[in-house]
């Protein structure tokens, strides 16, 4: 069996909980398990970590990982795993699996570097969910999530990232990334400021980066610096955001300060337009009403003006009535 003790002791709650982690299927029973035997001929290597599945009552070779252990430093703690499987975690049903490890499970070449993997127990297929798509190495070890899941049950994997996995993330500090459809998608601004050469509690207790994502992927908490929000007036205290699929809160209207008198009565102008916000709910724009149209009578039937004039329309429609123009 795989020991993740060891590795849940990391002050900062980096190494997850014992209630997330997970090695096997609650639902059909689908078991992964390391051995240095080769149990299947030809598969694995013997004296290494080989990684197995028991599934549907026959045994099946997944890969073969390097016998040393993942160490993970955050300032001045740090903890290293039992051996080379840092995290994993099992879907439900079986049908999804997510490892970190620093050994080569792909033709990615990660430098020994802690990288996410997803496993396909039906195709048998491993790729690198968390590897630089410009093929160049990682300079730092990549982050499950903290304190809960990192694998959704439709096998949606999040993590934390310093490396750059899109254009846009040029801050060159930690970001929080989905993968999903086949690529990585940033899910914080890539933009934002780091927490760097920070001691004590704040370096150690509260770490930016992933905490936790729902098994229905609708909910992603994680903790940052950065203010994403209008409503956020903490500054550049860490906090704990929630990315929420179609959810949020509109941006706070901040009407505009007057200058003079004369601009402060009277009626309001057009409102000023939300500010630019990422978790703003699009409320849309309300209808506005129609104009009133006022029928204005110019006459009154009760005048003999207006008689006289109505009898002359009606002459003159019967003697032009076949001309157009």
């Amino acid at each position: 069996m795989i020991d993740f003790f060891p590795y849940d002791e990391i002050e900062a709650g980096q190494g997850g909980n014992t209630h997330s982690e997970a090695f096997s299927s609650s639902e059909i029973g689908d078991v992964y398990f390391e051995s240095p035997e080769q149990l299947i001929k030809a598969k694995g290597e013997a004296g290494q970590t080989n990684l197995y599945l028991y599934r549907e009552g026959s045994l099946r070779y997944v890969t073969t990982m390097e016998a040393k252990p993942v160490c993970t430093f955050y300032e001045f703690s740090g903890r290293c795993s039992s051996g080379p499987v840092a995290r994993m975690q099992v879907t439900p049903d079986g049908e999804h699996m997510g490892i970190v490890t620093n050994s080569h499970l792909t033709g990615y070449d990660s430098g020994e570097r802690a990288m996410m993997y997803l496993f396909d127990p039906d195709t048998s297929r491993m790729l690198c969910a968390s590897c630089r798509p410009d093929g160049k190495q990682p300079t730092f070890d990549v982050t499950a999530s903290q304190n809960g899941l990192f694998l959704t049950s439709d096998g949606r994997a999040f993590f934390s990232s310093d490396d750059p996995l899109v254009p846009r993330d040029t801050n060159g500090t930690e970001d929080i990334y989905e993968y999903s459809e086949g690529k990585p998608w940033l899910i914080t601004t890539g933009t934002g400021p780091s927490l760097k050469n920070v001691f004590g509690f704040a370096g150690v207790l509260s770490r930016p980066g992933l905490v936790g994502v729902s098994a229905n992927g609708t909910d992603v908490y994680f903790a940052t610096v950065d203010t994403l929000v209008s409503q956020d007036h903490n500054g550049a205290a860490v906090k704990i955001y929630d990315a929420r699929t179609g959810g949020g809160f509109p941006a706070e209207r901040i009407p505009p300060n007057c200058t003079a008198a004369d601009e402060c009565h009277g009626p309001v102008s057009n409102a000023p337009a939300l500010p630019s916000d990422r978790t703003s709910a699009n409320l849309g724009n309300p209808k506005k009403p129609k104009a009133h149209k006022k029928k204005h009578k110019k006459c009154k039937k009760k005048h003999k003006k207006c008689k006289g004039k109505k009898r002359n329309a009606k002459q003159n429609t019967k003697q032009g009535g076949n001309n157009r123009g």
